[in-house]
């Protein structure tokens, strides 16, 4: 994990609370120190964190290691660890990261509530459909390291509600038993992922047909430093993205209808300070797209500022693109 090694080389450990999703998959991180690589003596420092009830441990000049019950669980802490790890990395650049207080924390975790379904997902041929969509976009994500097995979600417009990932699964290979259906103010399926409330604000207001959160960590540097990103890097960039709002943290769970009133076809893409990239299109290939075109465009930002500083597209010039391709303002 090459981002976690850069901070055992200084003894230290990326903070997990700059996002709820980061902090979650690892409430309790310890630095263990240095040992000979799979000595009994590097394990017997590995165990006295274990004991002292801390499950993701840092190892000096070598790695981590995340305990827990499963191994399916324990890759799923690892693979959030590596990227709240490469987010804090990249927002040393931006100033550094600005963590959630305990407080904050405590707030997500309250809304971070366990949903009661109302029933089993239909069985529908349009609903079958929309879940191998989901699988495929899903899958995808975590190829291209938007997603973890653990962490980002998917929905799309179906008939008079909405599919959404369940709140537990892989993401690598979601199934009919991995989503849940949401209409008419009741849930079928599973157990909806944390978003839904969200995802269901930004599906009333009308414009979306498949919105998409996620934690990459390029544009969560931006999001965990307060920093607003402009698109004006490349053209397609521009044309995808347009204008980024940002909003301030918890606001995606005290005012999501704030949020959802602003994504708009002159706006499709949001962040949410120490939370999420919102990524909404008129079907899931121009969600994903807008997600996918954040990510590197914000990683884009943060290798051009290895040489020098970055120079945008003028307002004269972006005029023109609206104008050319007739984009709503």
């Amino acid at each position: 994990s090459p981002n976690l090694v850069a901070y055992t080389l200084l003894d230290r450990a990326p903070d997990t609370a700059v996002t709820y999703e980061y902090y979650k998959a690892n409430p309790t991180v310890a630095c263990a120190g240095y040992d000979i690589p799979g000595s009994i003596e590097l394990g017997d420092k590995i165990c006295e964190h274990i004991e002292k009830g801390f499950d993701s441990i840092m190892m000096r000049n070598h790695g981590a290691t995340t305990i827990a019950p499963e191994m399916s669980e324990a890759f799923a802490k690892m693979q959030a660890f590596e990227m709240c790890a490469a987010a804090c990395l990249k927002a040393e650049r931006l100033g550094g990261a600005k963590p959630l207080t305990k407080e904050e924390l405590a707030k997500y975790a309250a809304a971070d509530k366990e949903y009661v379904t109302d029933g089993p997902l239909p069985d529908s041929e349009e609903i079958a459909s929309a879940v191998k969509e989901i699988a495929a976009f899903s899958a995808r994500c975590c190829r291209h390291g938007y997603f973890t097995s653990g962490i980002g979600c998917i929905s799309v417009r179906v008939g008079d509600g909405f599919l959404i990932t369940a709140a537990k699964c892989d993401r690598r290979g979601i199934t009919a038993a991995d989503v849940c259906y949401v209409a008419g103010g009741k849930l079928f399926g599973a157990v909806p992922d944390r978003n839904m409330p969200l995802h269901a604000a930004i599906y009333a207001c009308g414009y979306a047909n498949s919105v998409m959160t996620a934690q990459p960590p390029a544009i969560t540097a931006y999001a965990i430093t307060h920093t607003p990103i402009d698109a004006r890097t490349l053209p397609e960039s521009y044309i995808m993205m347009r204008t980024v709002l940002s909003y301030p943290k918890l606001t995606d769970i005290t005012d999501a209808e704030r949020i959802a009133k602003g994504i708009t076809p002159a706006h499709p893409v949001a962040l949410v300070d120490n939370s999420v990239v919102i990524a909404a299109g008129e079907n899931m290939t121009k969600a994903f797209d807008r997600l996918e075109v954040s990510e590197v465009t914000a990683q884009a930002y943060h290798t051009a500022a290895t040489l020098g500083t970055p120079i945008n597209i003028s307002d004269s010039e972006i005029k023109k693109i609206d104008d050319y391709f007739g984009l709503p303002v």
